[in-house]
């Protein structure tokens, strides 16, 4: 779990160098439909990764979100694309299969994204708010549900 959240945060300080921001600085902005685009290629692809999700996981399968740079459309040809997968159980083996199941669909696209899930389960994200974690706080305010 640590690997992901640290890969995270290195695509957003790549996405936020293309914004202009020195190095560890955040761009915040309001949680407003002018903020909240998305590049429609962008869009489609979490969309078929969520329904691979739902394929792989059915009723387990409780919401996708993107989030980072691509959520907020300031993201490079580079980028990564950020998305939290919330599931009834964050365990080892269900982490793992959406990890390969993103990385399986990174192959297939034209033009290759890495997908970067952040899996959790619900009381994690509780857990999380109640420290006022920046990472979730930032999803909540400008993640785009999928």
């Amino acid at each position: 779990m640590a690997l992901t959240v640290v890969v995270v945060a290195v695509a957003c300080e790549a996405a936020n160098g293309q914004t202009g921001l020195s190095s560890g600085q955040a761009e915040h902005r309001p949680a407003t439909a002018k903020y909240l685009r998305m590049r429609e290629s962008d869009r489609q692809l979490g969309l078929r990764f969520k329904e691979r999700l739902q394929e792989l996981l059915g009723p387990r399968l409780l919401r996708v979100r993107a989030f980072g740079s691509r959520a907020r459309d300031l993201c490079r040809v580079d980028s990564d694309f950020d998305l939290l997968v919330v599931v009834d159980s964050a365990d080892y083996e269900t982490r793992r299969s959406i990890a390969h199941l993103g990385a399986d669909l990174m192959l297939e696209t034209d033009e290759p994204v890495a997908l970067s899930p952040l899996v959790m389960d619900p009381p994690r994200i509780e857990r999380l708010r109640q420290l006022e974690r920046k990472l979730i706080l930032d999803i909540d305010r400008e993640g785009v549900e999928l």
